[in-house]
């Protein structure tokens, strides 16, 4: 998968990988999921950027729930679960950085194999996508259908 999941009985009920991970788009230049800026109501936005080797802000935790197939999705930087926006079931609502409170609206089933991944929502059944597909920087996260292609298919690896 590009991650290492470690078993950690005393976490109760999350299973940690490694920290270092970066969530690569495969549209054109395979820019990286990174944080930006302030969101209007107080959140953080998630939009695609150059990858830059050890940049804090393009770096995730994945936090396996135990028994079950989704994760908790942890932004480097600030320690904040990636989330859809007001907790959204619509194709289109914003994928942005919010307080973390496990919440279903904050899970996600990874799908695919080696660099073709594709991540769910538990509450929508959404998946993560490229606005448009762009590959211009600062372009924004949000959730769609989960039909295979670029705008929606990531590489998660522990390196550049």
């Amino acid at each position: 998968m590009g991650f290492h999941i470690i078993v950690d009985g005393a976490s109760g009920g999350i299973e940690a990988p490694t920290s270092d991970n970066i969530i690569a788009t495969k549209i054109s230049g395979s820019p990286c999921v990174a944080a930006i800026g302030n969101h209007t109501i107080g959140e953080f936005e998630l939009a695609i950027d150059p990858c830059v080797d050890k940049l804090a802000e393009q770096y995730y935790t994945f936090e396996k729930l135990q028994n079950e197939n989704y994760y908790r999705v942890r932004v480097g930087s600030t320690g904040r679960c990636m989330q859809v926006l007001l907790a959204g079931t619509t194709s289109g609502d914003e994928v942005i950085q919010g307080s973390c409170d496990d919440s279903d609206h904050q899970l996600w089933e990874l799908s695919g194999f080696d660099d073709d991944q594709q991540l769910k929502n538990k509450n929508s059944g959404l998946c993560l996508t490229v606005q448009f597909g762009s590959s211009a920087p600062g372009t924004i996260m949000i959730q769609s259908g989960c039909a295979p292609g670029v705008r929606n298919t990531f590489r998660i690896s522990e390196e550049l």
